[in-house]
């Protein structure tokens, strides 16, 4: 009788491991499954984090109240997040004015901030914000765009914030 119950629960092991998986009974939903570390420590100096940040800046420089155009100064710290079809970032960064004015016509490929190192914090048009935003990296040329910001708050509140940052 000892033997055949080793016999049954030598079995039944077997066939637990080639039947049971570990993900039964977990809804999974491919769009959300992570790829990589969650929340990993990124690179200011990476060129996808540098893009984001551009991005970000151009958008706070069009949603502020300032009449300087302005630039993005540097990216303090960034975190990434990489899911399957997407990216998402949180980006600390610092924006000032730049050489060109809003009231003028410019170019704003031709405005960059004078000196970076030698940014004044007390300067109204200065301002230190926090982003969080998708990089769609694998759906460029598609129907969406490659960046969407969906939280934005700053320092000081001469931008237009929104989202929910928690």
């Amino acid at each position: 009788m000892y033997h055949i119950q080793k016999l049954f629960f030598g079995l039944l092991l077997i066939f637990s491991f080639i039947f049971v998986t570990p993900s039964e009974g977990v809804p999974k939903n491919d769009s959300q499954e992570i790829v990589g570390r969650q929340n990993t420590y990124a690179n200011p100096y990476d060129p996808n984090i540098e893009d984001a940040a551009a991005f970000a800046a151009d958008y706070i420089n069009y949603n502020s109240d300032t009449n300087s155009v302005l630039g993005l100064v540097k990216v303090i710290s960034a975190t990434s997040e990489f899911l399957r079809d997407y990216s998402r970032y949180t980006i600390k960064l610092q924006v000032t004015k730049t050489n060109c004015n809003k009231d003028k016509d410019y170019n704003i490929n031709h405005c960059y901030v004078e000196d970076p190192d030698v940014v004044d914090e007390f300067d109204p048009d200065f301002n230190e914000c926090t982003v969080r935003m998708i990089d769609n990296r694998d759906n460029v040329g598609g129907h969406q765009p490659r960046f969407e910001l969906y939280t934005l708050k700053c320092i000081k509140k001469s931008i237009k914030e929104f989202g929910d940052y928690r």
